[in-house]
C-alpha cells in the first residue's frame, strides 16, 4: 500500500511538472534566436547581436510585468530597431492592439515600410505573418495599418490630434518623441490614453533628446529621476545604461560619464 502511494506521489510530481508553464524567456535571448537583419537595408545582415547596453533594455521593453519604459538616448542607439522587434512578438505570440507613435506621417510610412516590413521578410519564423496591404483576410489592411488574429499594428502621426482618435491600444511605441510637434496637446499623454481600457497596457518612449526645457522625452526622464531620488514610486528599476545588467545607485552614479534608463513597474 505504501509503495503504491509513492508511485502514485511520483506519477503526480511529474505530471504537474510537465504542466508547469516554461519560464519567460528575456526578450533579448528571443530577438538573438528569432530576428535576422535584412538585406540592403543594414551595414551586416543575417542574425542579430544585441550590444551589451541594449540588452536589459530590450529585456525591459518585454518584460509584461513593466508597464513603462523611457530611454533617453544618442543617436544610432538601435530604438527603433527594438521596437520593430516588440511589434514582431506581439503579432508572433502576444497579439495586441498596437500603436506605433511617430512625429510625421513620412516617419510613420518609413517605420512600416524600412523597419517594420523587412523585419518579418527577414526572419524565417516570421515570415507571412504580417499581413500584407488589403490582404489581410477582410481586406482591411494598408500600408500604414496591418490587422491580424487578435490584434493590428497601427503607425500613426502625432502631427495632429484627430489622427489619435477612435484608436484603442494596449501598447503604444513612441520614437523620436522630440520631435514631435504639441501643437493640440501632448502627444503621448494623448496616446497614453488610447490604453486607458488594458490593465496590462505598455507604453515605450525613446528619443534623443534636443533642447532641455522643452524636451519631451527629457520631461519624461526628470520625472523618475526625481521620483526615484527621493524615494517615491517605488519599487523602480534602475540600471546604468552604458554597463546594462549592473545594478546602479543613483545616488552613487558617475552622472557625467553615463546616462541612466528607468523601467517603472506596474502596481
Amino acid at each position: 500500500m505504501e509503495l503504491t502511494r509513492c508511485k502514485a506521489s511520483e506519477t503526480w510530481t511529474r505530471v504537474i511538472e510537465a504542466l508547469r508553464p516554461p519560464p519567460i524567456e528575456p526578450f533579448s535571448v528571443w530577438i538573438e534566436r528569432e530576428v535576422c537583419l535584412p538585406e540592403g537595408l543594414r551595414a551586416e545582415p543575417g542574425k542579430v547581436t544585441l550590444w551589451p547596453p541594449q540588452v536589459e533594455i530590450a529585456n525591459s521593453i518585454g518584460d509584461p510585468e513593466v508597464e513603462r519604459v523611457t530611454w533617453l538616448k544618442s543617436v544610432r542607439s538601435g530604438f527603433t530597431f527594438l521596437v520593430a522587434c516588440a511589434v514582431a512578438r506581439h503579432v508572433l505570440d502576444d497579439a495586441a492592439p498596437i500603436i506605433v507613435l511617430m512625429p510625421t506621417e513620412a516617419d510613420a510610412r518609413g517605420m512600416m515600410v524600412d523597419d517594420i516590413e523587412p523585419l518579418f521578410s527577414s526572419s524565417p519564423d516570421l515570415i507571412g505573418l504580417l499581413p500584407e496591404p488589403s490582404r489581410d483576410e477582410r481586406g482591411r489592411s494598408t500600408l500604414l495599418q496591418r490587422f491580424y488574429p487578435g490584434g493590428s499594428v497601427k503607425a500613426i502621426s502625432s502631427k495632429a490630434a484627430r489622427n489619435l482618435r477612435r484608436h484603442t491600444a494596449r501598447c503604444v511605441y513612441a520614437d523620436e518623441v522630440d520631435a514631435m510637434e504639441c501643437v493640440e496637446g501632448d502627444p503621448l499623454k494623448l496616446a497614453e490614453r488610447r490604453t486607458l481600457t488594458y490593465r496590462n497596457r505598455k507604453h515605450v518612449a525613446g528619443s534623443s533628446p534636443k533642447i532641455e526645457d522643452t524636451s519631451l522625452v527629457a520631461k519624461l526622464y526628470a520625472v523618475s529621476l526625481s521620483k526615484t531620488l527621493s524615494g517615491e514610486d517605488s519599487p523602480e528599476l534602475w540600471n546604468r545604461g552604458m554597463l546594462a545588467g549592473d545594478g546602479c545607485d543613483p545616488q552613487a552614479a558617475d552622472w557625467g560619464a553615463t546616462k541612466l534608463y528607468y523601467v517603472a513597474r506596474a502596481a
